[in-house]
């Protein structure tokens, strides 16, 4: 008779022994792995923990300034730049406009005339009169002209042997022309060796001339009575001017016609 405690429902009862076994090892071992890999996640995850810390921020004993205020100053200092630099363009831009739009006003000697002259050979002083004649021009089409204090002196080379004459103030407007006068008038002048001898030589030679020099000195407002008027002053040069005396004659006269003189203007 067969024992019936060794088999079940035809399989043998070491089987389910052995599957018990297997079953019990198998969850064990895989049991085991889960707990090393849960433990090796946790240390992972503990050392990336560590890893990550966020150290506090230093704290620094210097004063940081506000972004704001730093932006503030910035945009203040370009623009103090930007205006300094759109005012030196407006001064530039105006001088150069100036210089572009003004013309020199002109200067044309007409006339010299000396009368009446009595230099004698024995003596160094005359008593006569000395006439210059201007024509001025003022070539600007937008600028007017003002003169004020205006002498003219003449000169034998480089000494003066007679005092300033003075024209009276005058005033030109755009395009204008002006003929003016100085009267040199004197009662006794002395006249020194150089002139003297010059004046006597030309009384001795028939068509000989003395060369003098006539400078006029004066004031000179630019647009008068106006918002941009400004000052200055203008000097005149005239440089040898011919002038005869004639031996038969107590007259002198420039020759050769009219001539223009330079000039200049200082502002």
């Amino acid at each position: 008779m067969e024992d019936r405690r060794d088999t079940v429902i035809g399989y043998p009862v070491e089987f389910f022994r052995g599957q018990s076994n297997y079953q019990v090892s198998h969850y064990a071992t895989t049991s085991a792995a889960a707990a090393s890999t849960s433990a090796s996640a946790t240390n992972n995850n503990v050392n990336t923990a560590r890893a990550h810390v966020v150290q506090p921020p230093t704290v620094s004993h210097h004063h940081q300034q506000r972004p704001g205020k730093s932006k503030l100053s910035n945009s203040c200092l370009a623009l103090i730049i930007a205006s300094i630099s759109v005012a030196v363009m407006f001064v530039i831009y105006a001088i150069v406009s100036f210089l572009n739009a003004f013309e020199f006003p002109e200067f044309t000697l007409n006339s010299v005339s000396i009368s009446p002259f009595n230099l004698s050979v024995h003596s160094h002083t005359t008593t006569t009169n000395w006439n210059v004649s201007f024509y001025i021009r003022n070539p600007n089409r937008r600028m007017s002209f003002s003169y004020d204090m205006v002498q003219a002196s003449l000169f034998y080379k480089d000494a003066q042997f007679l005092s300033p004459g003075t024209i009276p103030p005058f005033s030109q407007g755009t395009e204008d022309s002006t003929s003016v006068q100085a009267k040199l008038a004197t009662s006794s002048v002395y006249v020194d060796d150089g002139l003297r001898k010059a004046i006597l030589d030309c009384w001795s030679r028939r068509g000989a001339a003395v060369d003098l020099n006539v400078k006029v000195q004066a004031l000179i407002r630019f647009d008068p009575g106006t918002n941009s008027e400004s000052r200055g002053s203008v000097w005149v040069f005239c440089k040898d001017v011919k002038t005869e005396f004639l031996s038969n004659s107590t007259l002198g006269t420039m020759v050769g016609g009219s001539m223009k003189c330079k000039v200049g203007v200082n502002t």
